[in-house]
């Protein structure tokens, strides 16, 4: 499997030195390309709609929706209460499922994606108050596990985000996780 450093590299490197490294590398890109193209057509995600807890940044309640085979859309309500505010947010990512492993209990899918929140803060009385709107951009990287005898899977992702406005949270947060627990309704039967 091509090291995570290959991708590292590229992204550090500066425009003009693209082609030349990418030229440098065909071996290890021409690997890739090949594997995300089978990947994009081999298995297809077994089921539309899910809805269940996730637990971590962002916690609350989880719905995912495929529109198409490797396409989602995961909405996440969170409440949360800290020591001198409370927040009700709302989030929305979109995903691409690519297939990794077909078990007999199962299929383990990792996906990538992005989406944007918005996040409203109650303040208690006496603390000053940071802004009572927190708006992000965030990424999304992790791996789904699809039960095949039981209508439930497990998700465990990586969240890093970037705050768009001033307020009391930081600018960028890369250390932020969620485990998802969700019910599959109904399965897609093909």
């Amino acid at each position: 499997m091509i090291p995570f450093y290959f991708f590292y590299e590229l992204i550090k490197l500066e425009q003009k030195k693209i082609i030349q490294y990418i030229m440098k590398k065909r071996n290890q890109s021409i690997f890739l390309f090949c594997f995300l193209l089978f990947s994009l057509s081999s298995w297809s995600q077994s089921y539309d709609h899910s809805v269940g807890i996730k637990l971590g940044i962002p916690n609350g309640i989880s719905y995912k929706h495929f529109f198409a085979e490797q396409s989602a859309i995961e909405g996440i309500l969170s409440l949360k209460s800290e020591t001198n505010y409370d927040i009700i947010g709302l989030s929305a990512y979109y995903q691409v499922h690519l297939p990794l492993v077909d078990t007999n209990a199962g299929l383990l899918y990792w996906y990538f994606g992005g989406g944007l929140g918005v996040g409203f803060l109650n303040y208690e009385e006496g603390i000053e108050n940071q802004g009572n709107t927190v708006l992000f951009g965030g990424g999304n990287l992790g791996a789904e596990f699809v039960f095949d005898d039981i209508p439930l899977n497990i998700a465990l992702d990586w969240n890093p985000s970037i705050n768009l406005v001033k307020g009391p949270f930081k600018t960028f947060t890369f250390n932020q996780f969620g485990l998802a627990i969700r019910y599959i309704i109904p399965r897609r039967r093909f």
